[in-house]
């Protein structure tokens, strides 16, 4: 019971911050080579986190979509990860484990949206102690 009320409160202290880092995203920051890649195919769109060589790992990744109440659920998940929303508008996944480290790629992340049309995501990813260590912008053109 009280794993469940630690994970929630951290799960609600990064939504937050989430949400306060999305008004301040600028359209790409990546000086540790972090990159983040997104397609659509059927209504789900998928993320590739490419964590750079000199790099902290990534214990947290998280989307946003302003603008649009469009997504109805995550559809991926990596294994190792949970992942939590607010109301339509924020994703994100966690891990205590299975961190996307230095110099690796994972993949696994996907929303379903409810309608094909473009979409602009803004995302971050965390190390382990939550701070921020990359974030960026990311259109998707269907």
């Amino acid at each position: 019971m009280k794993f469940a009320i630690f994970n929630s409160s951290v799960l609600l202290v990064n939504l937050l911050m989430a949400i306060m880092l999305g008004a301040f995203v600028q359209p790409s920051y990546a000086d540790n080579a972090i990159t983040v890649d997104a397609s659509m195919e059927n209504k789900v769109i998928s993320f590739t986190i490419s964590n750079g060589h000199d790099s902290s790992a990534i214990y947290t990744f998280i989307a946003t979509i302003y603008g649009h109440k469009h997504y109805s659920k995550i559809a991926e998940t990596p294994f190792g990860w949970t992942a939590g929303t607010v109301r339509y508008q924020a994703v994100m996944w966690m891990t205590k484990s299975y961190p996307v480290e230095p110099g690796a790629t994972q993949d696994g992340f996907g929303i379903e949206v409810r309608q094909q049309g473009d979409y602009t995501v803004r995302w971050s990813v965390m190390d382990k102690t939550s701070q921020p260590i990359a974030w960026g912008i990311i259109n998707i053109d269907e």
